[in-house]
């Protein structure tokens, strides 16, 4: 195992999510001192996440095109837009200005994680034993030390976000510079021409209930994520708990990544996917505890800790059933279907989420999503019924 290659993706990685907490996870204190009500911030990010699902595919192209634009030059690029934007968020404080470059610093943000991956694509084309999963590990212990830390920084300077977002795009600046491959048509996969993404659906109709559970989901995860400065003020607790709740999230669910092949040898996928589904809605009727029934605040750590049976299963258990439906050469964009079906939660969930707790409160609107999240139970019941029969 190359052990400089795998320090060089590691630190990508590192600084990619260390950005990521404060752009994502700390987005909805940032503007809340600025002035923005919920709703605004659900259409702000939104619009960002749509806008995002443009820009993914335009850099990507750029990336895989033999004369076209290195990874080295895109990353340091974004980095670098990212600093200025920050640097404009910092001196500029109005809200329409505040508004259009948080977008703008939305989508950068969002559009770089392809890329940060991209960059095992050209190691593995040219042959270097490099150990991503380790370096994504990394990556995921930065973000647990980073959010529990971000959490105390910007619940005493609403401003800390846009601080560490700052100086996590300059540590991706330099990383870029000094470790992203400089060669052109450096992301370019092994991969056939073959069907578009509405071709593959027509293509592959069994992946259809996977995407649709995907999606709902995914809305009901990123709404408790992303409104969790609502859920938790019944308790109390601010921006702080906020951090706290998200590192255990995010720490009790490496293990478990970890070690899945092995979980799969013993229990079959189809089992593990309705499973990591109930547990997705069992962890939303929980969270919204405190709001429906004035719980304290230890139901809430229960309900994080559960990270590590819904989103910590599901994720790994999807992409191996898509493996299972899908061939091989379509494999790239069936999962790039799987991050859109994401994306696309994401969106309704910071859209439709910010809009609900303005007009009928927390607790209805969290009661919606839960809702939602148990209808992804019933897609994914399908998803598994479909995968049987086709076994058979």
């Amino acid at each position: 195992m190359d052990k400089k290659y795998t320090f060089r993706y590691a630190t990508l990685q590192v600084a990619y999510w260390i950005g990521a907490i404060a752009s994502l996870t700390f987005a909805e204190r940032f503007l809340l001192s600025r002035g923005f009500t919920e709703d605004i911030i659900g259409v702000l990010l939104a619009i960002g996440f749509v806008l995002s699902l443009v820009v993914e595919p335009l850099t990507s192209s750029l990336a895989d095109r033999e004369d076209g634009v290195s990874l080295r030059t895109q990353i340091a690029v974004g980095n670098g837009l990212i600093v200025l934007l920050c640097a404009g968020l910092l001196l500029w404080k109005g809200r329409l200005v505040t508004a259009i470059l948080f977008v703008l610093m939305s989508v950068l943000c969002t559009s770089l994680l392809p890329l940060v991956n991209a960059v095992s694509f050209f190691y593995m084309n040219k042959g270097i034993r490099a150990d991503f999963s380790f370096g994504r590990g990394i990556g995921s212990a930065a973000f647990v030390i980073s959010v529990y830390l971000g959490g105390i920084l910007c619940e005493r300077m609403p401003q800390g976000a846009i601080a560490i977002l700052l100086g996590a795009a300059l540590m991706g600046l330099g990383c870029a510079l000094l470790f992203a491959p400089a060669e052109k048509g450096c992301a370019k996969k092994q991969q056939a021409k073959g069907p578009g993404l509405l071709g593959i659906l027509r293509k592959y109709p069994d992946l259809v209930p996977l995407l649709a559970a995907n999606t709902c989901l995914m809305a009901c995860h990123n709404f408790l994520n992303t409104y969790m400065l609502n859920i938790l003020a019944p308790t109390g607790y601010g921006t702080e708990m906020v951090g706290t709740l998200a590192a255990i999230g995010a720490l009790v669910e490496i293990p478990v990544m970890l070690l899945f092949s092995q979980v799969t040898r013993r229990i079959r996928m189809e089992v593990l996917l309705v499973f990591a589904a109930i547990m997705f809605t069992v962890k939303a009727a929980l969270s919204l505890l405190p709001t429906l029934a004035g719980t304290g605040i230890w139901v809430m750590y229960v309900a994080s800790a559960m990270q590590m049976l819904a989103f910590a299963v599901f994720l790994p258990s999807s992409t191996v059933y898509l493996g299972s439906v899908v061939r091989a050469e379509d494999l790239a964009r069936g999962q790039m279907l799987l991050t859109e079906t994401q994306v696309l939660g994401t969106v309704a969930c910071t859209l439709l989420g910010g809009i609900g707790i303005s007009r009928f409160g927390t607790g209805i609107t969290g009661i919606c999503f839960t809702a939602v999240s148990a209808l992804g139970i019933a897609f994914t019941l399908v998803a598994v019924s479909r995968a049987r029969r086709a076994s058979r």
